[in-house]
């Protein structure tokens, strides 16, 4: 994040979503009486993500010395397999995956030199 000149205060917020169509994917299908395994490559659509991003910027102090910046970061994803237990043709099968992450930093502009926690 890179804050604007001249403003003390930024908050920016972006989303995206991206949808994959015909997707490849190493499916398998497992037979549990023998342990055998057999891949075979799948051609499947399904594969989504939703990501929300936000920014902030804060700067503060008479010489506008202290900074306060922030990243928040969230996504929510769906990703599509092909498994198969003791079948001929494996399913079709669907993870969603959510993360969220915090980066929070201060930092305190002494002269030429930065400090940053």
């Amino acid at each position: 994040m890179v804050p604007q000149a001249g403003k003390p205060f930024n908050n920016t917020i972006d989303l995206s979503y991206e949808l994959i169509s015909d997707a490849l994917v190493r499916g398998y299908v497992y037979d549990t009486s023998t342990g055998a395994r057999r891949n075979r490559t799948y051609n499947i659509s399904g594969n989504n993500t939703f990501r929300a991003r936000d920014f902030f910027n804060l700067e503060f102090g008479s010489q506008k010395q202290f900074t306060i910046a922030s990243s928040t970061d969230f996504s929510l994803a769906n990703n599509t397999d092909m498994i198969g237990i003791n079948s001929e043709e494996p399913q079709k099968y669907a993870v969603r995956n959510s993360t969220l992450g915090e980066d929070l930093i201060f930092t305190c502009r002494i002269g030429k030199q930065k400090i940053s926690a």
